[in-house]
């Protein structure tokens, strides 16, 4: 039996296995550890802030560029959550947001603007399609606030003829019924009863 310079008998000092020489961590001159371009394996799942995740971990917990996503983010089909108001064109938006700037539509699939108002329609193309206040002035005879109707010195065409007393009559019709001549020195009509 022999004993070492310490005087523990050889027998009993375990033998340990050592790796491939040059193999494992590095420390730097500032106390940080280099893997030397060499990938750490089989990494635990983190418990606490300062752990290193694996590539595994970090994929399954955040938006990650994918080359199924032709290297755009993609959220794996998880929700979004606390995002904030957006403030420039490109900024993503939140639902609220949506509610708020967009029509939505309703379960039964038409949209709603939710009492706001919407601007700058283009004029109709067909007959489904909205217009705007100016476009159905233009188009229609609009009542006045005591009900009465103002045509601003347009003209109402292809009128029929009168049939009850309070229908509207035409020109044509008149000039039928009643004889009317020009006077000639006032430019207005005399009716010859």
């Amino acid at each position: 039996m022999s004993v070492d310079k310490f005087g523990r008998h050889q027998d009993s000092v375990r033998k340990v296995v050592r790796g491939p020489p040059g193999e494992g961590f590095f420390v730097t001159s500032d106390g940080n550890y280099d893997l030397k371009n060499k990938r750490l394996q089989n990494i635990a799942d983190p418990t606490a802030p300062q752990d290193a995740v694996s590539v595994r971990y970090l994929v399954s917990r955040s938006l990650v560029t994918s080359r199924a996503a032709q290297l755009n983010f993609d959220a794996n089909a998880k929700l979004i959550r606390n995002l904030g108001t957006p403030n420039l064109p490109g900024d993503a938006v939140n639902l609220d947001y949506v509610n708020n700037h967009a029509l939505t539509k309703t379960s039964g699939g038409d949209f709603d603007a939710g009492g706001k108002v919407i601007r700058n329609v283009q004029d109709p193309k067909a007959m489904s399609d909205s217009v705007t206040l100016q476009y159905l002035e233009n188009a229609v005879i609009a009542k006045t606030p005591e009900g009465n109707y103002n045509l601003n010195n347009k003209l109402i065409r292809n009128v029929s003829d009168p049939v009850l007393p309070n229908d509207v009559a035409t020109k044509g019709y008149i000039e039928k019924v009643l004889p009317v001549k020009s006077d000639d020195q006032g430019g207005g009509l005399v009716v010859n009863v």
